[in-house]
């Protein structure tokens, strides 16, 4: 195990494989992620997880914010959008565009055959919510080789027309230049009550494409259904006049709404469903940021 940038580690192994990533800390009050990186290299200093084939990169994201436990450093820039060359200059000074050119120097996404990447970033909601995972790319192939190992996910999210931010700028989106980067949100950002079985998830996926062997017991999930997929639709985004929550909208992950069901309110214009769905990523009001988005509609696939 070598530390190729700071709190950057790479294993190779003995024979040629898939690249296999898993990133965590990224927002730095997410502590799911941070604690699960800190047991895959525990387990992988003890010799409990070893790498048998292709290679193995891990990470810690914005070492600055996981050190405050705050979602960003004071420079209030989010490092998981970041991961472009078209950065603002707001982006270009802070920490966190620093913070995002290193990794991306380091993991050097692109030098690897197409469909040779499986990256998987750790996350946590800041609303409640249950487990699920969020693709840019429509379920494909490689969807079906590693969601069933990732079971604790109750949905799976895709953004084929980059709903999201309008273009690619996620850790998750620069993994799938490559193959399939997938975002897992695992819970409140405040519940660490999974990091074990997120860490055994991490593991068996590892095993089942070749790259681990570990002396704990693989627990493969029985089936290959994928979970329900929606897609994104629209945003809702912060304007001058302010905004307000239709009641019951906004208090979490995957509240259902109708089409024709009022959302929401741009001061006293209403935002009107324009379809049956979910809404999704709903934002605590201290991150509202005029231009930005305050959640997402989705819709089921």
């Amino acid at each position: 195990m070598k530390e190729i940038g700071e709190c950057i580690w790479k294993v190779e192994g003995e024979k040629s494989g898939p690249v296999f990533i898993v990133s965590g800390g990224v927002h730095g009050n997410e502590k799911t992620g941070a604690h699960s990186i800190r047991l895959i290299k525990k387990n992988i200093e003890s010799g409990i997880l070893r790498v048998k084939n292709g290679t193995f990169y891990f990470l810690l994201g914005n070492l600055r914010a996981i050190d405050l436990d705050e979602r960003y450093t004071d420079s209030r820039v989010d490092l998981n959008r970041c991961f472009t060359s078209n950065l603002t200059d707001a982006q270009v000074k802070s920490y966190e565009g620093s913070r995002a050119q290193e990794i991306m120097n380091v993991l050097r996404i692109e030098d690897n055959p197409a469909d040779s990447v499986v990256g998987i970033d750790i996350h946590s909601t800041n609303t409640p919510s249950q487990p699920f995972l969020v693709s840019q790319k429509i379920p494909f192939e490689l969807h079906a080789t590693v969601m069933p190992y990732l079971k604790t996910a109750e949905a799976l999210l895709c953004d084929p027309n980059l709903i999201f931010e309008g273009e690619l700028l996620t850790l998750d989106e620069y993994y799938a230049r490559r193959g399939l980067g997938l975002c897992y949100e695992t819970g409140h950002a405040d519940d660490c009550s999974r990091v074990e079985i997120i860490y055994n998830e991490i593991v068996d996926l590892g095993t089942a494409l070749g790259v681990f062997e570990s002396d704990e017991k693989q627990t493969p999930y029985a089936s290959n259904i994928l979970p329900p997929v929606y897609t994104l639709r629209e945003s809702i985004t912060l304007t001058d006049e302010g905004f307000e929550y239709a009641p019951g909208i906004g208090e979490g992950n995957f509240v259902p709404f109708l089409k024709g069901d009022i959302l929401g309110y741009h001061g006293t214009r209403p935002v009107v469903a324009s379809c049956d769905g979910v809404f999704v990523f709903p934002k605590l009001k201290k991150h509202w940021k005029v231009g930005k988005s305050l959640g997402y509609l989705t819709q089921i696939l």
